[in-house]
């Protein structure tokens, strides 16, 4: 796990890029928090993102504003 606040930031971002279009990036209460495009096949986007942050001992949440 990176422990240096701005790698693992960068690390999680990768992840979420890497699984959907971010639209912004930035932080949420002290926790990063991205916007992103909405897909047809967001549920599986999301449990590869899920998979992909699990070696960053991070769960994702995601949710419709």
């Amino acid at each position: 796990m990176a422990s240096d606040p701005e790698a693992r930031f960068d690390a999680i971002q990768a992840a979420v890029e890497a699984a959907f279009p971010i639209q912004e990036a930035g932080f949420l209460d002290g926790r990063p928090a991205f916007t992103i495009r909405p897909a047809q096949d967001d549920k599986e986007r999301f449990l590869r993102l899920r998979r992909a942050l699990e070696p960053l001992e991070v769960l994702p949440l995601l949710r419709q504003r």
